[in-house]
């Protein structure tokens, strides 16, 4: 054998397994301020989760609030309505609410909540600029009974409402469109991300 007596020595331990892996002497123990700073690292982190997880809820518990007091207007509304305007004689008829004049009703409505919601979203959230602008429409409905000709009609206040919901599902589209927008435009020039109301 023209190897045999040749001996190899290492200082590494050959029953560690990983004949590359580096001595016992040669590894550093880990430094206090290392070990203080990722625990430091690490509850910043779970403090961030918290964080996002409570604004997480609260967004959620505002939202439910503004959902059951916007109904509760929007019924509050509509009793005052029923109960002050003029009722059509068959107000489950489909036929009382179709006409020229609750067209207009429903394109002026439509137009006046699709801009508002945009427009007043600095200042007022969409749930309450839905009512505002519900109660506008009753107001007006209400003030037609003090002007000749003109009657105050429970049907025409449906087609307001009907303009209302619609109008405010594009015033919504709108305004997420405007906020992707000026977050993308945030983001390009590094500003921190503007909070929702």
């Amino acid at each position: 054998m023209p190897f045999e007596g040749f001996t190899v020595t290492s200082s590494r331990d050959p029953s560690a397994g990983d004949p590359f892996a580096p001595a016992a002497s040669e590894t550093k123990p880990e430094s206090d301020d290392i070990k203080r700073r990722r625990l430091e690292s690490a509850r910043r982190a779970v403090d961030r989760r918290l964080k996002d997880e409570r604004r997480r809820k609260r967004r959620a518990r505002r939202v439910r609030r503004r959902v059951k007091w916007t109904i509760g207007g929007l019924v509050f509304l509509n009793l005052i309505a029923f109960l002050g305007l003029e009722t059509p004689s068959d107000p489950l008829s489909i036929w009382t609410y179709i006409g020229v004049d609750k067209l207009e009703h429903l394109i002026a409505f439509i137009m006046l909540a699709a801009v508002l919601i945009p427009l007043l979203a600095r200042w007022l959230s969409p749930a309450l600029t839905l009512l505002t602008v519900t109660l506008f429409g009753l107001v007006t409905e209400i003030t037609q009974a003090y002007s000749p000709g003109r009657t105050p009609d429970f049907a025409d206040f449906v087609a307001d409402q009907v303009g209302i919901l619609i109008g405010w599902w594009i015033g919504v589209w709108i305004l997420g469109k405007l906020r992707a927008h000026v977050a993308e435009d945030d983001e390009e020039a590094g500003h921190q991300p503007r909070r929702r109301r």
